[in-house]
C-alpha cells in the first residue's frame, strides 16, 4: 500500500498501486493519470479499489463477473500501451472488447452477444429483435408493426367525454416521443383501460402513470388518480413492490432493514467491507468515505474539491458578501433564483409573503418585505417539484421540508413490531398541518423532545400526565405537554393548580403533630384551594398570580406553625401576647398571616386572640391626566407599534382593566354590530370608538403567539402565548407594555379615578365588569358627586309632584 492510503482516504493511489504490481511497463505517472481520468468520483473509486483487491486476477484475464467500470480502466489502460494488463473479453464469445456492456450478474458482453437473435415473428428468421408487436412477439428491423394501438385511444374519450381526441393525442406526445413507447403505451391502455379509473397500481410501466396525471391535468372528469395500496394516500407511484406499484414513502419503509452498526431501522444503501448493510448516517462517520483534506491536512469528509486537492467544510471556499434578504455582511452563496447573494439562514427561512400572505420559505425581496416562490416567478417550468410528495415551487427535487417533517416524525413515532400508536395520530396530524415546518422539525430534534415522544411510543398503557410527571420538569417538559394538550394527545390540566395540590400535600406530610396536620389540611385544601377552584372558570386554568397569592398564604401559616412550635405552644394554647409578637404592623407576611388567624379562629381552633386589622391599601391620587391622555394618543396613531400592544395599553388606559383581565381577554368578546366593533368586558358591552375599533380589526387579524401549534383561527385568546392553547403571561405583557412608556399598574388607578369622577357607578360596574363595591369605592375616592346627584334629583322630582298636586 502507498504511503498514506491509511482508512481508504486515497483510493487513487490504491487502484495505481494495484494495477502496478501486474503492468510494470508503463510508468507510475501515466497509470495514475489513466485511472484519474477514467475512474471518478471517490465513491467509484473506492469501489473500484476494493473490487480489484477481491479479484485481482482480473486485471490479468479480463474476464468478468465485475463491474462495468473495471472493464473501461482495462480498455483504457490497452489503450495507453499496457502489456500484462488485458483487455475485457465478452463473456459470450471470448472477443475482446473496445466498449464492454453491461449484463446482470456483472458480465461483460459485446454488442453482438448483448440481445441474442430471435426467430422473427414477421419473416420467420433468426435475426436481431428491434421491436415486438402488441402479443409481445419479435420483430427484426426490417419487418414493421402494422397493428399501430395509438389510433385506437378512442377508448379514452370515451371513458371521459371531457377529453378531446386532439387532446388525448397531445398528451401522448408530451409522455412518449419514441413511437415504439406511444406504441406500447397505447397498448397497455387498450389491454387493461381500468388503470385509467382507480387501478393504476397494477400498471406494468411508470410511463402509463405519468400518462394518466397528464389526462387529469388536462381537464380530464371520470378518470381517477390511484391510491398507494399500502398506505392508502393519493401519492405519486413509481416502485414496484409485491407486484404493484407504491408510493416513496411506503417503498422506503418495505427496504427499510436494521442498521449492522446503530440497529436503528433504516433505508440502507451501503455495504461496508465485511458485506454487512449500514445506514447513511454510520456511513458518513465512517473513516473508509473521509479523505484527507489539502487544506488542514485531516481526515474529513469531502465538501469541496479543487485542483489542489479535496477540502474538507471548514476550509473550502466561502464568498464574504452582503445578503440580499437581511443585508448583513456574512458568508452567501449566489441564489439559483434571483442571482443575487444570499446567507444559508435566509436560504432556509420561511416567512409570510408580503403579497399573498402565504407562509412560505423566502426566495427574492427583503426581511421586512418578503416575496415567496410563487410571487416571484409564476411559471410553474421554472421551478422543481418535491420528488416525494409532488408539491411545487421548489429550487430541487429534494424533499420538502414537510416531507422530511412527515419522515422524522415516521421515525419517532412508529414502532417496528406494530406501527403507530392510535392515540399518537393526533399529535402526528398536528404536527403535519403546522405554518412553519421548519420550526417543528427543529424543534422535535431537540434531545429532550426525542426522549419524551421516545417514551410515549415504547409505553404499553394508556398516554396519562402521569408519565410526564416522573421526568425532570423543566420548562422544555412544559412546552412539550402543552403541544401535547393543544394536539388532543394529553387532556386537559390545570398545571399551577396541580402544583398547588402538590405543594399542600407536601406542606401536611411534613408535619409531625397529627392537630397541625388536621389545621394545615383544612386550610389548605378546605379555604384556599376550594376558593380557588371556585373562582377559576370552567375551561381556564390558574393564573400565575393566583398560584404566588395561594402560595404565600400557605408559607405564612406553615411559618407561624413552625414558630409556635419553636415557643413551646399550639394553636389552642396561643395567646394574645404570641400574635402581638409574631405579628407586628410591618413583620413578615402580616397579611398572610392574619387571614390564617381569622381563619382559625372561625373554625374553632383558637380563642381567645384578637388578630391585628387587615392593612388595606388604598390608592391616593392625585394622578396625572395629561400624561395618561399623552400616551393614549400615541398609542391611537403610532401605527410603528404592534397592534397586540396597541390595542392592550388603550384597554388599560381607557377603560380601567387589570392586567389579568387583558391577557385574558377572548376574542368572541369583540363582536360587530352594524358596522360597529363591541368590546365585552361587563354585562353591556363598550362600542369602540375611531381609531381603536380600526386596531382591535387588525389585531384580530394578525394575532399569533410563538407556539409551534394553532393559527389565528384556531386560539381563543386575544393575546395567544407562547404555549399552544395559553394566552400571553402577565409578566410577559407587563414587560412590552413598559417598553411603550405604558405601566399597567398606575395606568389603570389613573384610568379608574377619572371615570368614577365622571360615570355614575351603576354604569361602571356595568361596562367594566367591576363589583359594585369596588366601583362605589372608587367613587368615594375620587369625590364624586353622583350620590348628591341623585339626592338632587330625587328631590326636584319630588318637588315638581307636589306643585302639581297643588295646581290641581
Amino acid at each position: 500500500m502507498m504511503p498514506g492510503h491509511e482508512g481508504g482516504g486515497d483510493a487513487l493511489d490504491g487502484i495505481t498501486e494495484l494495477v502496478c504490481q501486474v503492468e510494470r511497463h508503463l510508468p507510475v505517472a501515466l497509470v495514475r493519470e489513466t485511472v484519474a481520468r477514467t475512474v471518478q468520483g471517490p465513491v467509484t473509486r473506492r469501489r473500484v479499489e476494493q473490487e480489484l483487491r477481491r479479484n485481482p486476477q482480473v486485471l490479468a484475464t479480463g474476464r468478468s463477473p465485475s463491474m462495468w467500470s473495471v472493464g473501461r480502466l482495462l480498455v483504457a489502460l490497452k489503450k495507453a500501451g499496457a502489456r500484462e494488463v488485458s483487455a475485457p473479453v465478452c463473456c459470450d464469445c471470448g472477443k475482446e472488447l473496445r466498449t464492454p456492456c453491461s449484463r446482470r450478474g456483472g458480465y461483460w458482453t459485446c454488442k453482438t452477444c448483448e440481445r441474442p437473435n430471435e426467430v422473427c415473428a414477421g419473416c420467420g428468421r433468426v435475426r436481431r429483435v428491434s421491436k415486438r408487436d402488441r402479443h409481445g412477439q419479435p420483430l427484426c428491423q426490417k419487418c414493421p408493426d402494422d397493428g399501430s394501438d395509438e389510433g385506437d385511444l378512442e377508448l379514452v374519450t370515451k371513458m371521459d367525454p371531457a377529453l378531446s381526441a386532439d387532446a388525448v393525442a397531445k398528451v401522448l406526445g408530451q409522455v412518449a416521443a419514441r413511437p415504439a413507447v406511444r406504441r406500447r403505451l397505447a397498448r397497455t391502455v387498450l389491454e387493461q383501460p381500468d388503470l385509467l379509473t382507480g387501478e393504476g397500481a397494477r400498471a406494468p410501466e411508470p410511463v402509463a402513470l405519468h400518462f394518466l396525471e397528464l389526462l387529469v391535468a388536462a381537464g380530464a372528469t371520470k378518470l381517477v388518480l390511484p391510491l398507494c395500496p399500502r398506505c392508502g394516500h393519493q401519492r405519486p407511484l413509481a416502485p414496484m413492490l409485491d407486484g404493484v406499484r407504491v408510493c416513496q414513502p411506503c417503498d422506503k419503509d418495505a427496504r427499510a432493514k436494521n442498521c449492522s452498526r446503530c440497529g436503528d431501522r433504516r433505508p440502507l444503501a451501503w455495504r461496508d467491507e465485511a458485506g454487512l448493510l449500514v445506514c447513511g448516517a454510520c456511513r458518513s462517520r465512517d473513516p473508509v468515505v473521509r479523505e484527507r483534506c489539502s487544506g488542514c491536512g485531516k481526515q474529513r469528509p469531502v465538501a469541496h474539491r479543487t485542483d489542489q486537492g479535496p477540502l474538507c467544510n471548514n476550509c473550502r471556499p466561502r464568498r464574504t458578501g452582503t445578503c440580499s434578504l437581511c443585508g448583513r455582511e456574512k458568508h452567501v452563496e449566489l441564489s439559483q433564483v434571483t442571482g443575487l447573494p444570499w446567507c444559508p439562514p435566509c436560504a432556509g427561512r420561511w416567512m409570510r409573503c408580503s403579497r399573498c400572505s402565504t407562509v412560505a420559505p423566502v426566495r427574492a425581496g427583503t426581511r421586512y418585505h418578503p416575496i415567496c416562490a410563487r410571487c416571484h416567478n409564476s411559471d410553474p417550468t421554472f421551478w422543481r417539484s418535491c420528488g416525494r410528495c409532488g408539491t411545487g415551487w421548489q429550487i430541487s427535487s429534494a424533499p420538502c421540508q414537510r416531507c422530511q417533517l412527515d419522515l422524522h416524525m415516521h421515525d419517532l413515532l412508529v414502532r417496528p413490531d406494530s406501527g403507530i400508536r392510535p392515540d399518537l395520530l393526533s399529535l402526528r396530524t398536528a404536527l403535519l398541518g403546522v405554518e412553519r415546518p421548519d420550526t417543528a422539525l427543529l424543534w422535535l430534534r431537540e434531545p429532550e423532545v426525542e426522549t419524551v415522544i421516545a417514551r410515549m411510543r415504547d409505553q404499553t398503557g394508556p398516554l396519562v400526565h402521569g408519565l410526564l410527571d416522573e421526568l425532570p420538569q423543566i420548562p422544555t417538559l412544559a412546552h412539550i405537554r402543552s403541544v401535547l394538550v393543544a394536539a388532543g394527545t394529553l387532556p386537559h390540566r390545570d398545571e399551577l393548580l396541580g402544583a398547588l395540590e402538590a405543594l399542600a400535600r407536601e406542606a401536611v406530610d411534613a408535619r409531625t403533630d397529627s392537630i397541625e396536620r388536621r389545621i394545615l389540611h383544612g386550610y389548605a385544601h378546605w379555604r384556599l384551594l376550594r376558593r380557588l377552584r371556585q373562582r377559576v372558570k370552567p375551561g381556564e386554568s390558574t393564573t400565575r398570580q393566583q398560584y404566588l397569592n395561594i402560595r404565600r398564604l400557605l408559607a405564612a401559616a406553615v411559618a407561624f406553625l413552625d414558630w409556635l412550635s419553636e415557643q413551646g405552644r399550639t394553636m389552642a394554647t396561643c395567646t394574645q401576647s404570641d400574635v402581638d409578637v409574631y405579628v407586628p404592623p410591618k413583620g413578615i407576611r402580616p397579611k398572610e398571616t392574619i387571614a390564617f388567624l381569622h381563619w382559625a379562629l372561625a373554625q374553632g381552633h383558637a380563642s381567645g386572640i384578637v388578630p391585628p386589622r387587615r392593612v388595606q391599601h388604598r390608592v391616593s391620587g392625585p394622578f396625572d391626566e395629561d400624561k395618561r391622555w399623552a400616551v393614549a394618543r400615541r398609542l391611537l396613531h403610532d401605527k410603528g407599534l404592534r397592534p397586540a400592544d396597541r390595542v392592550a395599553g388603550l384597554v388599560i388606559l381607557l377603560y380601567a382593566q387589570q392586567l389579568s383581565a387583558v391577557i385574558r381577554l377572548k376574542a368572541d368578546q369583540v363582536t360587530e354590530d352594524d358596522g360597529k366593533l363591541l368590546l365585552h368586558l361587563g354585562p353591556s358591552p363598550i362600542r369602540l370608538a375611531s381609531p381603536l375599533d380600526q386596531s382591535m380589526q387588525e389585531l384580530l387579524a394578525t394575532r399569533r403567539g410563538r407556539s409551534l401549534l394553532g393559527a389565528p383561527a384556531d386560539s381563543p385568546w386575544l393575546f395567544p402565548g407562547n404555549r399552544p392553547g395559553q394566552h400571553i403571561s402577565e409578566s410577559g405583557m407587563r414587560k412590552r407594555l413598559t417598553k411603550i412608556g405604558v405601566r399597567p399598574g398606575p395606568s389603570r388607578n389613573a384610568a379608574l379615578f377619572a371615570l368614577a369622577t365622571e360615570v355614575p357607578a351603576a354604569i361602571l360596574s356595568r361596562k367594566l365588569g367591576l363589583s359594585i363595591d369596588v366601583a362605589v369605592s372608587w367613587q368615594r375616592l375620587s369625590a364624586g358627586d353622583w350620590m348628591a346627584y341623585a339626592a338632587t334629583v330625587s328631590s326636584r322630582s319630588s318637588a315638581k309632584v307636589r306643585a302639581v298636586k297643588a295646581n290641581s
